[in-house]
């Protein structure tokens, strides 16, 4: 089903399972998108976090490239720049 997939949002619950659910994906052009603490220092591509009182988005670009994808620069330019997993 994954190859079919073109986002796949990963909850809190699957800390314990992250690095395998990213591994299942990587063969596969799917956007990552997590709303937890350091996911996207895990290899989440894109992972919201609240900050003040307003929700932000980092985006780890390194997993944004091995999956071949491309993110608008107008997007990168709002976010928080994440290198490396």
């Amino acid at each position: 089903a994954l190859k079919h997939c073109h986002v796949l949002f990963i909850g809190s619950s699957e800390w314990q399972r992250l690095k395998s659910i990213l591994t299942g994906v990587r063969e596969y052009r799917v956007l990552t998108v997590g709303d937890t603490e350091d996911f996207a220092h895990r290899g989440v591509m894109i992972n919201f976090y609240l900050e003040e009182g307003k929700v932000r988005f980092e985006i780890n670009m390194d997993a944004v490239r091995r999956a071949n994808l491309k993110i608008d620069s107008k997007l990168l330019r709002l976010a928080r720049i994440i290198q490396g997993q």
